[in-house]
């Protein structure tokens, strides 16, 4: 899974987060200390358009590892749609 160091976010960023978010990074110390926060990401969820295949799709993570329908965060199915969900 694609990853960033936290040594590598600095005063200097600007880190945009759904405002249901913000709280959590402004609340923690060493967070709203480290960069500016932005809560300029909508507050919706992705929602794929209905499929006229008849066939459960498989999803998959970013590293390519089958995961489960109900995960949460970023999927990718063997339909080619990309689903995020938090």
């Amino acid at each position: 899974m694609p990853s960033i160091s936290y040594s590598a976010i600095t005063e200097a960023c600007t880190v945009h987060v759904k405002q249901s978010a913000l709280a959590g990074f402004m609340a923690d110390e060493d967070w709203s200390s480290k960069a500016t926060f932005v809560a300029d990401i909508p507050e919706t969820t992705f929602v794929p358009a209905a499929s006229t295949d008849t066939a459960q799709p498989r999803y998959y993570d970013l590293m390519g590892r089958p995961v489960r329908q109900d995960y949460k965060g970023l999927k990718i199915s063997d339909q080619g749609k990309v689903s995020i969900v938090w």
